[in-house]
């Protein structure tokens, strides 16, 4: 082989090893551009999550807020209704020693009563 003959093989060779590394570098370009897409999307949902937890926080001191007064207020029921309950355990018969006519005189008189409201 003569010296011009090595010299196109030499640029032979190099010029398909040129074209292989275009080829992979073209290839890492790509997957740059994937995992910079990629990194775009997930700072996207990651401010996106954050946004719907402080708000989901924001909802949820205020129904905790609204419930407290609702708490209370069944707090204050649920003592009054103790109060009533222990009224008519402690009260006396109405027919001492006689349970039955008790509690027709008791009926009568709760439906007196009852009758009586406007």
């Amino acid at each position: 082989m003569n010296a011009l003959g090595a010299v196109v093989v030499a640029l032979l060779v190099s010029l398909a090893g040129n074209a292989w590394l275009f080829g992979r570098m073209n290839d890492a370009q790509a997957d740059a551009v994937r995992a910079e897409s990629a990194r775009v999307n997930a700072v996207a949902a990651a401010d996106s999550c954050d946004k719907a937890v402080e708000d989901l926080l924001t909802k949820g001191l205020q129904q905790a807020a609204d419930a407290a007064d609702a708490i209370e207020a069944a707090r204050a029921e649920g003592e009054k209704a103790g109060r009533r309950a222990q009224a008519e355990r402690t009260r006396p018969q109405a027919v001492p020693g006689k349970v039955c006519e008790s509690a027709a005189v008791e009926t009568a008189d709760w439906l007196k009563r009852r009758q009586a409201k406007p």
